[in-house]
Parts: C-alpha cells; structure tokens; sequence
C-alpha cells in the first residue's frame, strides 16, 4: 500500500487497507510523518535504514502517558486536561507537536483526537 502525501486519516485506513502487508508513505510538509516513522520504527526506503528515535526518554514517557488520556479522543473534561498538562510540563525542546502527533497516530489515535489533541497543545504551549 502506497500513501501519496497523507494526512492522518489516509494513514489510518492505509494501514487497515495493508493490514498483513507493507505500506509505504511519501510525506508532505503539511503532515510530516516523523513521529509516526520513530514510533514503528518504519525503514527510510531513501536510505535503507530504520529511522533513528530522537526523542528524549522525557518525550516518550509523555507520549505514552498522553496515549493514555485518548480512551475518548481527548474529549472535554478528565482526558483533555490530564493530556493538557502533560503538554504543558513538557520541556521547550520536547514541545515537537509533529513528533507527538505523528507518535499517536502511530499507536492508534484516531485522526479527529489528534486534531483536538493538536488544538490542547496549542493552548498549552502559549
């Protein structure tokens, strides 16, 4: 399975479409797929190599903690908050929505939560 430029959802049934097979991206800027390829540990076909995780330990920690509050997408109330003050407790240089969101996609959010997730960050962070 072949994704031209996907956003999250195309990603998301992507995946499902190959589910016993491959699938392979090419990115577009407007959703950049780096945390999506750190967290599965997706093989760069530019390069032949695994793509290198640079997220700090920090990161990671968060973004499974965050992975927890998605039991409802991050909806108002006890899982917005609880992933609203991850966010916010997140060090400057860990403060990568791409990386985040890639990262959650990658273990299953749904392409609605990570927008609101998106729009959590964004509040957080100003």
């Amino acid at each position: 399975m072949l994704a031209f430029q996907p956003d999250y959802n195309d990603v998301n049934k992507a995946i499902q479409a190959a589910r016993f097979g491959a699938f392979a991206a090419v990115e577009s800027g407007r959703t950049p797929l780096i945390g999506w390829a750190m967290e599965t540990r997706a093989l760069d076909l530019t390069t032949g190599e695994v793509t290198t995780d640079t997220r700090s330990a920090a990161l990671r920690e968060a973004i499974e903690r965050i992975h927890f509050f998605d039991n409802n997408g991050w909806t108002r109330g006890f899982g917005a908050d609880g992933a609203k003050r991850i966010l916010g407790d997140l060090r400057p240089s860990d403060r990568d929505k791409d990386v985040i969101l890639g990262s959650l996609c990658a273990l299953g959010s749904r392409p609605a939560a990570l927008r609101r997730l998106s729009g959590l960050a964004e509040r957080a962070w100003k």
